[in-house]
């Protein structure tokens, strides 16, 4: 009856509680927090991470409480299980001390892992009735948007990430640095064998490279005091090193069934929207695995594009802060388990009040 019999009023105010003082509480301050909606004229987008997704951080909570999450979590790893010998399930129903065992060999699963989690949250939030009106992915992340808009059904979409779960571990051993300079900035470092793997925001690079010469520009970083942070993988994605998988990954992705997107998307080829075209071609997604991810350049297509809400489905919050540090007046969710003192399922709860209140 709320959602479709009554009128919508200018003024709302969600909150999440565990017990009716904790509510009583809140609701004193009830009118001062209480926000005008944006109705109509509100765009969302939902915004896939790529690399960087830590190990069983939070999601056994959501595999306990969220049902659509835990049935699609549990779709996804019984595939797997069947058709690659791939078992997954323990990482998302149990705590992070008891996943992280000698035996789990992280890196070598933690695309599919990604790829999971991210396409499970999007279908939680959808079945809440939080629908985008574009997305953008970084990285692995695009394939996650190109999965909810239907570019590929959920099976092949599990298929052609194992397939490039393989492929990828194929690979040398590098390294990746995040630093925040501008690519401009960047070129007075002597950098001719790294890659720049992704502009992230103005100032905000991600560097791609063998471990020897990642080592060698970071000591000259720290000569200059500029800020850097080592990323949390053992390949040198989007660099050289991945030219040697591209057509046999090519090659795969052309036998698998593609239809036009049912939401549009951002390319980290262009930073613009993604031609249905170019959606459906094996030749772009091979070449997406190797050039830069040009997440900055996205973004300011889609605040030029009006979109004035991103939603982040991962459980850190780096693109949230990467759209922030474009300096435009624009909201970003990101429910993680440092935000808030509570659970995550409940930080889940709470943006989901807060985007009711603006309107969603």
């Amino acid at each position: 009856t709320l959602q479709v019999g009554r009128a919508h009023f200018p003024y709302r105010a969600a909150f999440v509680a565990r017990s009716r003082n904790a509510l009583l509480s809140q609701l004193k301050n009830a009118i001062a927090s209480s926000k005008k909606t944006h109705h109509a004229e509100t765009k969302l987008c939902f915004m896939f991470p790529g690399q960087g997704l830590k190990l069983c951080e939070g999601l056994s909570s959501l595999y306990s409480t969220l049902p659509v999450f835990k049935k699609y979590i549990t779709v996804c790893v019984d595939r797997l299980m069947k058709k690659h010998n791939v078992d997954l399930l323990t990482l998302f129903s149990l705590n992070t001390s008891e996943c992280i065992t000698p035996k789990c060999d992280f890196e070598r699963i933690n695309q599919l892992y990604i790829f999971i989690t991210e396409y499970a949250l999007a279908t939680q939030w959808m079945a809440w009735g939080i629908y985008p009106a574009g997305m953008i992915g970084h990285s692995l992340g695009e394939y996650v948007a190109a999965c909810v808009a239907g570019v590929w059904s959920l099976d092949d979409a599990l298929d052609i990430i194992s397939k490039r779960q393989r492929l990828m571990n194929r690979l040398s051993l590098g390294c990746m640095l995040a630093v925040s300079l501008d690519v401009d900035t960047l070129k007075k470092y002597s950098i001719d064998n790294i890659t720049v793997a992704a502009i992230n925001s103005p100032n905000r690079c991600t560097l791609s490279g063998s471990k020897d010469d990642i080592d060698t520009l970071i000591q000259s970083l720290r000569a200059d005091a500029v800020p850097y942070c080592l990323v949390a993988a053992n390949h040198a994605y989007h660099s050289v090193a991945v030219e040697s998988i591209q057509q046999e990954f090519s090659d795969y992705l052309s036998h698998i069934q593609t239809n036009r997107p049912s939401i549009p998307f951002i390319s980290n080829l262009t930073g613009q929207w993604l031609p249905d075209n170019e959606a459906m071609s094996s030749h772009y997604w091979s070449r997406q695995m190797r050039k830069t991810v040009l997440f900055s350049r996205g973004i300011e297509t889609l605040i030029n594009g009006q979109f004035s809400i991103f939603v982040e489905l991962g459980l850190g919050h780096h693109l949230s802060t990467f759209v922030k540090q474009h300096g435009c007046a624009v909201e970003c969710y990101a429910p993680h388990l440092s935000a808030y003192n509570s659970g995550v399922t409940e930080a889940y709860l709470k943006v989901l009040g807060a985007l009711w209140e603006t309107g969603i």
